[in-house]
């Protein structure tokens, strides 16, 4: 089973969240074991920068919004919440990588948040931009 969500504070709500955008690429918030928060970018074919930190899980160090819903650049001071039509700041760490140990990605606007049971089979991980909305 699993559950569309307009807006979900994923520490309140421990679970197993995918969030869709335009874009291929899915990314999955697990907060169910609510000490080692992680993310994971299944990155998709198609309009997308890939990164060499795609398709694995990470520990979610922080996650905010980046943008509200008019787009405008908030001060990313809405900790742990996933929204509907907001983009996404995961933050992760890199010990020891030249560029700094702070890795963070920022989404496109998501169009779905769902809670699921489980992860999808490898081959269901990421979308079909045609089936993306615009």
């Amino acid at each position: 089973m699993s559950d569309l969500v307009e807006r979900v504070h994923v520490l309140h709500e421990p679970g197993l969240y995918s969030v869709r955008s335009s874009g291929a690429s899915v990314y999955y918030v697990d907060t169910r074991d609510i000490a080692n928060p992680r993310y994971l970018r299944a990155s998709g074919p198609g309009n997308t920068i890939g990164s060499h930190m795609d398709d694995a899980w990470h520990p979610l160090m922080r996650l905010g919004m980046a943008t509200d819903l008019s787009g405008t650049t908030v001060l990313l001071d809405v900790w742990w919440t996933l929204l509907v039509g907001a983009q996404h700041y995961y933050e992760t760490r890199r010990p020891g990588h030249p560029n700094g140990d702070v890795y963070w990605v920022i989404s496109r606007e998501a169009w779905e948040i769902e809670r699921l049971d489980a992860m999808p089979p490898p081959d269901d991980l990421t979308i079909d931009e045609r089936e993306a909305v615009p």
